[in-house]
């Protein structure tokens, strides 16, 4: 399984959902993406695929000091 060419689909297709309903900023926590990809134990690989989305601007708004945690909040600018 190609972790990060997963992360890369589930965030495109709410990218999608978002821009369709006009939104041009968003905020999702590593929980969400964990609990919506069904995964088990892989808090430290979703984080890490979270901020190595380059194509769009963003910013951490929440972390912990690990870093990897299900309460990490990044925030993507679509535009």
């Amino acid at each position: 399984m190609n972790f990060y060419y997963d992360f890369q689909s589930e965030f495109e297709a709410c990218r999608v959902l978002f821009e369709k309903d006009g939104l041009l900023v968003f905020e999702i926590s590593s929980g969400q993406i964990h609990k919506a990809m069904k995964l088990k134990d892989r808090f430290p690989s979703v984080c890490n695929a979270m901020v190595k989305i380059n194509e769009y601007p963003h910013e951490i708004i929440k972390n912990t000091a690990s870093g990897k945690s299900s309460t990490k909040i990044v925030r993507y600018y679509l535009k």
